[in-house]
């Protein structure tokens, strides 16, 4: 017969030897040291309390009994019922603070001043908890960290980049090399669009023109290019003066570069059709270098138009326009710059894939165009070819 030992060793096999004991996951030190903060006593209490009396309960019961000497219709605290030790530990205190659903003790005081917290307790005179349970909760105002305050500063909607030369790498311009000096030399020049005058500088100094005009809608960067004209005519006199050149003519003298150079803030569109009645023949030869873009994205189709228009009014005949149009594709990187420009995007139909039939078309009146060069550029986006257009010799519009 088997016993109940022998029953229990058989369905229940010895285990100690058979147990997987699993390994004990240690804790890391990260972990550690959270748990050593959770269970560290703070060392700075409000009030100037202590560890013993954290709230400082002593000091507003010194507190009351001055105030309980000092007025005699003061409350009167019963000393009979109260076991008071030599501490006053014991003692019951009356003890109003501002609420706080974190910190209801008010123990925290990482995020605010020691300061503003001597005014925060208070013990009235005749107080009880039912003065108090009618009044709403005044809950403590907190002041907001002021953010700081951003500029506001508007993009460059109109093409003003303040950078645009540093991506054009105006000491590597493939674009001024395929210029003429017959096109410009002891001739009146407009360049439209100027920027900060890095073509225009280029021109008058390299082609000597009689007078070239820098425009631009920008004010900031007119005065940037008057700032550096202003740079180059001190040094051009006191250039002269050490050359003892003062018996020269003047009037030779202003023909000359940088003399030959003038900056002005102008919108070069106009505001309707009618004021183009007004517009008089004033140069030989106008550079347009990417502004076609811009002044399609803020003025639309009719102000591009307009644009052109103005433009040929401008020239005298036999007169040159130098233009650089952006292709249609560069558009889209730009049509999300403000909201009116994306209105204006959308209602774009005259693409630039039309501009030369229409700048030869009888409602402008070029007489030839001729593609001068694609310039080379490191960035494809500034591969774009440049075209020469050509007013008639005999047209008599101006």
């Amino acid at each position: 017969m088997a016993t109940g030992e022998d029953l229990t060793n058989n369905f229940f096999p010895i285990m100690s030897s058979n147990i997987i004991q699993r390994p004990v996951k240690k804790r890391s030190r990260i972990m550690k040291k959270n748990i050593a903060r959770k269970n560290q006593v703070p060392i700075h209490f409000r009030f100037g309390g202590n560890r013993k009396d954290p709230l400082n309960l002593n000091a507003l019961i010194q507190k009351k009994n001055q105030s309980t000497r000092s007025t005699s219709s003061s409350s009167i605290i019963n000393n009979d019922h109260t076991n008071t030790n030599n501490n006053g530990n014991d003692r019951p205190v009356e003890i109003l603070l501002q609420p706080d659903i974190v910190d209801p003790l008010r123990l925290d005081t990482s995020s605010r001043n020691d300061e503003d917290f001597n005014n925060l307790y208070s013990i009235p005179s005749n107080s009880t908890n039912e003065q108090h349970a009618n009044n709403s909760m005044i809950y403590p105002i907190r002041k907001k960290r002021y953010e700081k305050k951003r500029r506001h500063i508007q993009p460059p909607r109109y093409g003003n980049f303040q950078g645009y030369y540093g991506y054009r790498q105006p000491n590597h311009d493939q674009r001024l090399q395929y210029l003429e000096r017959d096109w410009f030399h002891n001739k009146q020049v407009l360049d439209v669009g100027c920027h900060t005058g890095h073509v225009t500088f280029y021109v008058a100094e390299h082609f000597q023109p009689d007078q070239i005009v820098g425009v631009d809608i920008d004010q900031q960067l007119i005065q940037q290019a008057r700032h550096q004209l202003w740079n180059r005519i001190q040094t051009a006199n006191n250039n002269n003066n050490n050359n003892n050149s003062n018996t020269t003519d003047n009037s030779n003298q202003n023909k000359r570069y940088p003399f030959n150079l003038r900056f002005q803030q102008e919108n070069f569109v106009l505001d309707n059709d009618v004021d183009l009645a007004n517009i008089r023949a004033e140069y030989d030869t106008i550079v347009a270098f990417s502004v076609t873009k811009w002044v399609h994205l803020n003025f639309g189709d009719q102000g591009l138009k307009r644009f052109f228009k103005r433009i040929y009014k401008t020239l005298f005949p036999g007169g040159r326009l130098i233009l650089e149009p952006q292709p249609w594709s560069s558009y889209r990187l730009k049509r999300r710059m403000t909201k009116d420009i994306t209105e204006i995007y959308n209602r774009i139909e005259f693409k630039p894939t039309e501009f030369v039939s229409y700048l030869l078309s009888a409602e402008v009146g070029f007489e030839t165009c001729t593609t001068i060069a694609i310039p080379n550029n490191m960035h494809k986006g500034f591969q774009r070819s440049v075209f020469l257009f050509i007013k008639p010799s005999n047209n008599l519009d101006n």
